[in-house]
């Protein structure tokens, strides 16, 4: 894990080089590097081991970093992190879904509220070390996130609620914990002894008896080979094992659900659900984040299209701010690379356009919290804010490099770097727990990719292009799905020079851009798949 550590070396260096350049950029993003090797603990596998939060987008952060410098240790730090998080009990093992964080150093004792925000990103990051390494359990934790949510955080109209808090009867943990005899109830003798065994459920307890399972001891195939007994079979079994003491744990009484809907963390969750119909090709995924952006479009917005921060019983509450526009935009831009539908980016242009008009300071080149004219927005405990930038600051750092790739618009992204300028200092001064801007940093400088896919609805060598680039590990760039025919013309209307991309011979065709060039047109998915081969 990666223990948090006091960024020196980060200061000196915005100290000394005041003036944003390329070279400084890269120096920043290496000197982040470093500050977290540094931090890294192996024995425990991530930041104070999970007794705080770790931040998944420092995972997201370092996972780009490998990539971008093919920095395998940065690799190891995140494969560590996520699977210790996993074995931990910080990770709801009947349930699914995480937790916010751990009580003890070394992941044994939740604290039991789950939060929609941290569950997207850490889907996110998730899904990401899939796309990378093409290790089958990020992927299956990233779809029990969302099984979790799917159920249990999402309302009758299809949008997402903001937490579930941490007691039920008026204690701590109660709907979530077990004792040794529990279990043998539901299991049997012979069960609870394999369920326990594997899940280190010990008769003393954490919580004056009674536990909550870990996989502490290793994953069921790890403890399976050390045994040498069959690790599908024993899997299967835990499975099995799994279900009856969820459908057990369901007649408890539940912990209360916090049903406000919040615009900010259902953006996050429509983001990941689509990162995660494109990465695993899950349409159920998809659906379910169109569900979520249709409802925060028409039940969010007053008549002039202005955003609301937060729903709850038929009422619209929280006055709205800056990151409420950056959250949902990414949300819809996701759903559109998932889709190939442009009124989803046509959306998320209009956030970035209402965003820029309301929020965005043009002399000091900075964004407000509230918008011109707005009332200064009430706090609502989305947890979004700790890292201590400016809110909606981290959202925009991810997307402005994006939005200018998009539309083509150098003037934006000379204005983005400008705005990071102007925030370097604030964002350095604990570099390594501002990942998102460190993100921002990477992705600008690998120069807005942007990727066009261009080919008819009824191609297959154009859904297989589709599908070789939503499985690969692309965060940095704007992917475009150029449909030929019915929706060309809107698509066209939102993205210059479209028309100089078309489908050579009829067949599925790519274009990659960079720095507002482009190279020559990839016609071949072998040569396609190539170009996005994971690193593992």
């Amino acid at each position: 894990m990666i223990r948090k550590t006091q960024s020196h070396h980060l200061n000196r260096f915005f100290h000394e080089n005041q003036k944003f350049t390329a070279t400084a950029d890269e120096e920043l993003l290496h000197e982040a590097y470093r500050s977290l090797e540094n931090a890294f603990d192996s024995a425990f596998g991530g930041t104070e081991a999970v007794h705080q939060l770790i931040s998944p987008v420092e995972l997201m952060f370092l996972m780009n970093y490998a990539k971008v410098y093919s920095q395998p240790k940065a690799m190891e730090m995140v494969e560590q992190t996520l699977r210790r998080m996993y074995q931990s009990s910080v990770y709801d093992h009947i349930g699914y879904g995480f937790f916010t964080y751990s009580a003890d150093e070394r992941g044994h004792v939740p604290h039991f509220e789950k939060r929609l925000n941290d569950n997207a990103l850490l889907a996110m990051a998730y899904l990401e070390a899939y796309q990378l390494t093409e290790h089958q359990l990020y992927s299956e934790v990233a779809e029990s996130i969302f099984s979790y949510v799917l159920r249990d955080m999402t309302s009758s109209e299809g949008a997402f609620y903001c937490a579930e808090a941490a007691n039920s009867e008026g204690e701590t943990g109660q709907y979530y914990v077990f004792t040794r005899q529990e279990i043998a109830d539901v299991l049997g003798v012979e069960g609870m002894h394999r369920y326990c065994n594997v899940y280190g459920i010990e008769p003393q307890g954490e919580f004056t008896g009674k536990s909550i399972p870990s996989l502490m001891k290793g994953t069921p195939e790890e403890q399976a080979e050390r045994r040498g007994i069959n690790p599908l079979g024993l899997r299967n079994l835990l499975e099995e094992d799994r279900q009856k003491l969820f459908q057990y744990r369901e007649t408890r009484v539940r912990p209360v659900n916090d049903n406000r809907i919040l615009t900010a963390s259902n953006g996050l969750m429509i983001a990941a659900l689509a990162k995660g119909a494109k990465a695993l090709q899950q349409t159920k995924y998809v659906d379910a984040a169109a569900n979520a952006a249709d409802f925060i479009w028409t039940k969010l917005r007053d008549h002039e299209g202005n955003l609301f921060s937060g729903y709850q019983d038929g009422e619209l509450t929280d006055a709205v701010n800056a990151e409420d526009y950056a959250y949902l935009a990414w949300g819809l831009v996701e759903l559109y690379e998932a889709t190939g539908q442009p009124a989803y980016l046509a959306q998320a242009l209009e956030l970035k356009d209402v965003l820029f008009r309301l929020y965005l300071d043009s002399e000091k080149a900075s964004f407000h919290m509230s918008g011109e004219g707005q009332e200064q927005p009430q706090t609502h405990s989305n947890g979004i804010d700790k890292e201590g930038l400016p809110p909606g600051s981290r959202g925009l750092f991810l997307h402005i490099t994006k939005w200018a790739a998009i539309t083509q618009d150098k003037e934006l992204l000379q204005r983005g770097e400008q705005w990071l300028h102007t925030i370097a200092g604030a964002a350095s001064s604990n570099a390594d727990s501002h990942a998102m801007y460190l993100l921002g940093i990477s992705y600008a400088r690998q120069g807005g990719r942007q990727i066009i896919i261009s080919g008819r609805t009824n191609d297959i060598k154009m859904q297989e292009m589709i599908s070789i680039i939503h499985k690969s590990y692309t965060p940095d760039a704007s992917i475009i799905i150029n449909y030929e025919g019915k929706s060309e013309n809107a698509l066209s209307e939102l993205i210059p020079g479209l028309d100089d991309k078309p489908s050579i011979n009829g067949e599925g065709t790519v274009y990659i851009g960079q720095n507002f060039s482009w190279s020559a047109p990839v016609n071949s998915t072998e040569q396609l798949r190539e170009e996005f081969k994971p690193v593992n």
